[in-house]
This record gives C-alpha cells, sequence and structure tokens, in this order.
C-alpha cells in the first residue's frame, strides 16, 4: 500500500497506480505532502485525479518501473528533483504518446 501525510491510501487499480497517485499529488500539491508507512490512520481511499484512465491503462501494461516497492527513497536537493521529475515526466510522456499511436 502506498500511504501520504494526509491520511489517504492510494489505490492500486494497476500495478503502478498507487505510487504515481502519490507521485502525481506530490508534484501538484502545495502541501509538503510526504509518503508514508500506511497504518490504521490512513483510513481515506484516494486516487489522484490527475492519473487518467488512459495513464492506469498504460500502468497496467507497464512493469518496468524502477521503483520498488520497499525500496527506501532520499530526501533530495530542489535541482536533483527537479532533473528527476523532468526525466520521469519525459519518459511517462513518450510511454503515453507510444500507446496512443
Amino acid at each position: 500500500m502506498v500511504c501520504d501525510s494526509l491520511g489517504r491510501h492510494h489505490l492500486a487499480i494497476c500495478p503502478l497506480c498507487a505510487f504515481c497517485s502519490l507521485k502525481l499529488e506530490q508534484c501538484h500539491s502545495e502541501a509538503n505532502l510526504q509518503r508514508q508507512q500506511c497504518d490504521g490512520s490512513h483510513k481515506t481511499p484516494f486516487m489522484s485525479p490527475f492519473l487518467s484512465s488512459q495513464s492506469m491503462a498504460i500502468g497496467i501494461q507497464i512493469s518496468r518501473m524502477r521503483c520498488l516497492k520497499n525500496e527506501s527513497y532520499n530526501i533530495l536537493t530542489p535541482a536533483r528533483s527537479e532533473d528527476l521529475v523532468l526525466r520521469w515526466s519525459q519518459e511517462f510522456s513518450t510511454l503515453t504518446l507510444g500507446q496512443a499511436g
């Protein structure tokens, strides 16, 4: 399960949907949204509205993303995080465009 600091658990409609939902919310949120270890306080089921049905379909087909469920993540500097978000966005766009054609 993927949970966040607003007490939500992101729904796993596809293999990567919960993680992508959290990442999209982190990118678009004005708050400092953090991933948290899921526990009883994470009661609200949630799916980011930024995650479209097309994106979910792609997520079902893609299992090669480079993030693992049990991998630990480090806090990044703003410059490094911007670089990673840009690369993630480019890869996601490439995959989305490839599915559209």
